[in-house]
Formats: C-alpha cells, sequence, structure tokens
C-alpha cells in the first residue's frame, strides 16, 4: 500500500527524530559560512588596501601584482573544483576531528577546512567590494587628511576607512547570505552539511522528493531571515545622515543648538540682520543729510560749478596771461 503525503514526510523528518539530522546539517552550513565570511572579510581588506595604496601613491608593485594573479586565478575557476583541490589534494590527510591537546572537536578539520575553501573563494569577491567602497570616498577626503598633516596610513585609517565601510556593510551581508547558499556543495566531499542530509534520507526512506522539499524550506526560511536583517542594516544606515537632527543638545535639537551658538548658520536671521543694517544705513542719511532729493540737487549744483570753471579755464586769459601780453606791447 502506497503512502500518503503526509506520511512521506513524517518519515522524512519526524519519525526516529530524523530532525536532528536536518539541524546538524544547518549547523555545520552556519559554521562554514561563519568561518568562510571572516577569512573573506581579511584577505579582501589586505588586498583591496595594497590596490588602493598602489593606485593613489604608486608603491607595493608586486604586491599589486601578487594580488591581481590571485583575484583573476579565483575568480575564473569553479568554487566545486577549489573544493575538491583543498580536499583531496592539499589536506588529503587533515580531514575528520581537529584534535587540540586533551581537546577533540568533532568534524573540526572539515569545518575549517571548508570555511578556508570558502574563504579563499570569497576573499576575490569581497576585495572588489571593498576596493570599491574605498573608491566611493571622494579623492578630497584624502586630500584634507594630508593638508592637516596626516599621513598616507593615518588618512586611510582615520579618514578614508570609516565612510567606506559604511558603504560596503551591506555588500558583504548579501556575500555572506551568498555563502550560506554555496555551501551546500560541500556534501560533495563527505561533509555532513545541510545540502548533504536528503541524500541521507533518501537511502533509508526510498523517497525522494520529501528531504528535498524540507531542506529547501529550511534554506529558504535561512535566507529570508539573512535578508530581512540586510534590509533592516540598509534602513539603519540610509538613515544615519540624518540621526544628528534627532539628537538633543540643551533640551533643542542638534540644528537648532548649532544656529543658536554660530548665529552665522541661521539664514532667515543673517537675512534679517542685512536687511536692518540696510534700513539702519539709510536712516542715518536721512537725519545727517536731509532728504535723498536734497543730496540730488547738492550734487547737482556742485557739478554746474565745476563746470563754469572748466569753461572759463578754456574760453578766457587769466590776468596773469593779459599783464604779460600788454608787458610785451609796451617793451615793442
Amino acid at each position: 500500500m502506497e503512502k500518503s503525503l503526509g506520511e512521506k514526510f513524517y518519515d522524512a523528518f519526524i519519525k526516529f527524530d530524523r530532525w536532528e539530522l536536518y539541524l546538524k546539517g544547518l549547523k555545520t552550513t552556519l559554521i562554514v559560512a561563519l568561518i568562510a565570511i571572516i577569512i573573506g572579510i581579511v584577505i579582501g581588506v589586505v588586498v583591496a588596501m595594497v590596490n588602493y595604496v598602489n593606485k593613489k601613491t604608486g608603491k607595493l608593485k608586486v604586491l599589486n601584482f601578487i594580488t591581481k594573479i590571485y583575484v583573476t586565478v579565483i575568480r575564473g575557476t569553479p568554487v566545486v573544483l577549489q573544493m575538491f583541490i583543498m580536499f583531496t589534494v592539499i589536506f588529503i590527510t587533515q580531514l575528520g576531528d581537529l584534535k587540540i591537546g586533551s581537546l577533540v572537536w568533532e568534524g573540526g578539520a572539515d569545518y575549517l577546512i571548508g570555511g578556508l575553501t570558502f574563504g579563499l573563494n570569497s576573499g576575490a569577491y569581497v576585495a572588489e567590494i571593498i576596493r570599491a567602497g574605498f573608491e566611493s570616498v571622494d579623492d578630497g577626503q584624502m586630500e584634507a587628511g594630508r593638508s592637516l598633516g596626516l599621513s598616507m596610513g593615518q588618512t586611510v585609517r582615520a579618514v578614508i576607512t570609516p565612510q567606506a565601510i559604511r558603504n560596503v556593510l551591506p555588500p558583504l551581508f548579501n556575500e555572506f547570505i551568498i555563502l550560506v547558499k554555496e555551501t551546500s556543495v560541500l556534501g560533495y566531499v563527505g561533509v555532513m552539511d545541510l545540502g548533504r542530509v536528503p541524500s541521507i534520507i533518501t537511502s533509508i526512506t526510498f523517497e525522494t522528493m520529501p528531504p528535498l522539499i524540507i531542506v529547501a524550506c529550511m534554506y529558504l526560511v535561512l535566507v529570508l531571515i539573512l535578508t530581512g536583517i540586510l534590509k533592516l542594516l540598509e534602513k539603519y544606515l540610509s538613515k544615519s545622515d540624518r540621526n544628528f537632527k534627532s539628537v538633543n543638545v540643551r533640551g533643542k535639537s542638534f540644528i537648532s543648538y548649532l544656529k543658536e551658538k554660530f548665529p552665522v548658520l541661521d539664514k532667515k536671521k543673517r537675512i534679517a540682520q542685512t536687511a536692518g543694517a540696510e534700513s539702519s544705513l539709510t536712516d542715518g542719511k536721512t537725519l545727517s543729510g536731509g532728504s535723498d532729493s536734497d543730496i540730488v540737487s547738492a550734487d547737482s549744483s556742485y557739478i554746474e560749478t565745476k563746470g563754469a570753471v572748466g569753461e572759463r579755464t578754456d574760453g578766457t586769459d587769466t590776468p596773469k596771461e593779459e599783464n604779460a601780453e600788454s608787458g610785451g606791447e609796451e617793451a615793442k
């Protein structure tokens, strides 16, 4: 007798506490993704900084050449192939549990190797994200820092980096979401992650669809939760430029406090002061010299007098010139 759909899902998830396999695989997926994103961020920051310094100063040419080769190779080869190289070639003798003295971490070596594999892969993409974040900062910020006497390293650390971090946080979180889904290929090398659970359940129940649907739903819920956190982060960062308006200083908003402390910042008050100064200047003219018409008429009379003097100078002789002419006639 064929089982109903409900019975198939019951056998695949609840019977004999098989849900514990799903939780174990989920734990492996999250641990590997977390290790990978940490390694990827460290590598990405180093590669991006080398590229940024080389672009701005022309230094670190050898390191910049090496980082370019790394980014080209990692981005140009499949992550599954990189995983097989790490598990079956480089760390073939280190698989299984991780022993540190008397402590034993079950499956720790698999976690670390998987995290290193995806971290190296993610580092190439994180480097491009961080590089874009640094380049999104205006060049004037670097010039301003250097003009204040800061060195190149101090300017990058204290001025450029804080602004770049704000720009790269959402893409970095999105990279973590991608890593969570990419780790599903770890089952190909025998690591007990969430992507390998369906094959184990299928080998027990001989039903393919229920475990696949359950794992797909778990991935979907996990990604939706992480996406919701990402949206909250983006919403918070989008408001960060306006957060200072809600800060209170001595019972007043930050903007009001600044306008009161520095009146030159208050545009309305500045316009009012300018208008008041112009009106006081007009009143001063009225009190000292009478009306504007009197001032104009006085100026006109001064111009006419000056013109008359000019005409006399051009058209008539002066007494000295007359005396000189008469003296010349007498001498003759």
